[in-house]
């Protein structure tokens, strides 16, 4: 109930305390962190704009992300970004609810693929940064240090 527009620094605080919280119940466990997705309102003349709060929430979701070592996945930016809610429910089929906060049926089949090809793409830089070297995650778990090259 306090007016974000004026400023952040309150959901900065609390969404970093609840990230803290969570990542204190278990230390090293990875944590991926997906933001707001755009929310639309409807003009006197009935067309669908972007509310501006979900831009800057979502960026703050990721600056809060990163600060406590969480991935993060910029659901806003993936959708399109500003003006994407109008798109999403000018789509056929229909992306988003008429309430032009929560996505369809198809736009969570949307989201979801966006969620996975960036996963997959992460993935295949990883292991392309790993080249030729032992992961050490699965080193780790067979209870040897990893190797060096030679």
């Amino acid at each position: 109930y306090v007016d974000l527009k004026e400023s952040m620094q309150l959901y900065y605080d609390e969404f970093g305390d609840v990230l803290r919280h969570f990542r204190a119940g278990k230390p090293g466990l990875p944590c991926l962190i997906m933001s707001v997705m755009d929310h639309g309102k409807r003009t006197a003349g009935d067309w669908v704009v972007s509310r501006p709060f979900a831009k800057t929430l979502s960026r703050a979701q990721g600056e809060v992300a990163r600060q406590n070592g969480c991935g993060f996945f910029d659901t806003y930016m993936a959708m399109g970004g500003e003006g994407s809610a109008g798109r999403w429910a000018r789509a056929n089929p229909r992306l988003l609810s008429p309430d032009l906060g929560h996505p369809t049926v198809f736009g969570y089949d949307v989201i979801s693929g966006l969620l996975t090809d960036a996963l997959l793409y992460g993935y295949e830089e990883y292991r392309a940064r790993m080249a030729g070297k032992p992961l050490p995650e699965l080193a780790a778990r067979r209870g040897a240090a990893p190797r060096t090259p030679e």
